[in-house]
């Protein structure tokens, strides 16, 4: 097989996207949680998820393992803008529903 072949016949996900995406997951939400109450704080996580943001584009060009890391931080990365979203949305109905005061 050439390397053409090889790299075509590579699979898009994997393992090492999976835990790109899981560790993603957790550094962006985990950021989130603690910075909900401070609204400023979230200024000081722009730019460690734009550098995230740059290498995960700069991977996901790339054949093989590291096109699926990229793809995993891609992924991941969706739930940093997400994350501030579902809390106030949960919030939200937990003060509608009477469970929490405003």
């Amino acid at each position: 097989m050439t390397a053409s072949a090889e790299q075509r016949s590579a699979p898009r996900y994997g393992a090492a996207g999976f835990l790109a995406a899981t560790l993603n997951v957790l550094l962006g939400n985990l950021a989130a949680w603690f910075a909900f109450p401070y609204f400023l704080l979230y200024l000081l996580f722009v730019p460690v998820i734009v550098v995230d943001l740059v290498v995960a584009a700069v991977l996901v060009r790339r054949p093989g393992r590291g096109g699926q890391i990229g793809r995993g931080m891609l992924v991941g990365l969706m739930s940093v803008p997400l994350a501030p979203a579902a809390i106030a949305a949960g919030y939200a109905i937990a003060v509608v529903a009477g469970f929490a005061t405003a």
